[in-house]
């Protein structure tokens, strides 16, 4: 019995040595997981603020070339009413083609500002894969 009970006393005091080590073992392995999580977030959110930057900078060049093409387009028709003659319709075609480019970039850079195309999605993933890691061990 006493045989029995001394095993028994050492299997207890081998497990509670051991919880402390997995105790701690898993806190490192957590806070190293959050931060390996939060460099990938900042990693990732720097992404979409450089494709933002991309956008804003799209839709300022886009504005600027719309215009150009809606001052064409307005000198094509002065030139029309005014002239009777033939330049009317070679200025139509130069600034319908300039603003079909102005607004292509415009659509373009407003669908690279839209809230959805700036969010973290490997971030978002990888937090969602955590979660249910943990629900799983839990």
């Amino acid at each position: 019995m006493n045989a029995s009970h001394s095993t028994e006393s050492v299997a207890s005091r081998e497990a509670e040595r051991s919880l402390p080590g997995n105790i701690a073992e898993l806190t490192h392995h957590t806070i190293d997981l959050l931060r390996k999580e939060m460099k990938l977030a900042k990693v990732e959110v720097g992404e979409k603020l450089d494709q933002a930057r991309q956008g804003i900078a799209n839709l300022a060049f886009g504005s600027l070339v719309l215009f150009a093409g809606v001052l064409t387009l307005l000198a094509a028709a002065v030139l029309g009413i005014g002239l009777y003659i033939p330049y009317w319709a070679s200025a139509l075609i130069v600034g319908g083609v300039v603003t079909l480019i102005g607004a292509a970039m415009l659509g373009k850079g407003r669908a690279d500002v839209r809230p959805r195309n700036l969010e973290p999605e490997r971030t978002m993933q990888e937090l969602e894969r955590d979660k249910r890691l943990i629900q799983e061990h839990a």
